[in-house]
């Protein structure tokens, strides 16, 4: 006797693995700390002149509001080279606005980073009581 078979294969799409190394997604935000004396902007998705104009707004706003550090995060721009990593567009740009003194008033030490920025801010002399925040724009592209 003879028995026929039929074996039905299904082609199913392969499962992606979740991506560990990136906690959140690449998009622009701005976020305070606990205490109130620390934030995070990230400035993934904005154009080099944008990312420019968001970063000296929040700047100024983190020590009108009696912030003492801001972490700005740029990222490494679109080189991938060794010798690059530190310096891709946003962050050079970013470096450059800081050496010209456009932080100057609120800004009290820099420290570059790979990928990101950490500013140490002046004391102020007489932080808002009432802490305003402005919103910050919609990114310009998603990663």
């Amino acid at each position: 006797m003879f028995f026929a078979r039929t074996c039905i294969i299904e082609s199913t799409p392969p499962r992606r693995a979740p991506n560990l190394h990136r906690e959140r997604p690449k998009v622009a935000r701005f976020e305070l700390d606990s205490s109130g004396l620390g934030a995070t902007l990230d400035l993934h998705g904005y154009k080099v002149e944008t990312a420019l104009e968001v970063a000296r707004g929040k700047v100024r706003e983190a020590w009108e509001n009696g912030c003492l550090e801001l972490v700005i995060i740029h990222g490494w721009g679109a080189s991938r080279t060794p010798k690059d990593r530190q310096s891709g567009t946003i962050g050079q740009a970013l470096r450059e606005q800081w050496e010209q003194g456009e932080w100057s008033g609120w800004v009290h030490e820099v420290s570059v980073e790979a990928g990101r920025m950490r500013v140490r801010l002046r004391g102020s002399g007489s932080p808002s009581r009432t802490r305003r925040w402005s919103q910050i724009p919609a990114a310009e592209f998603s990663h």
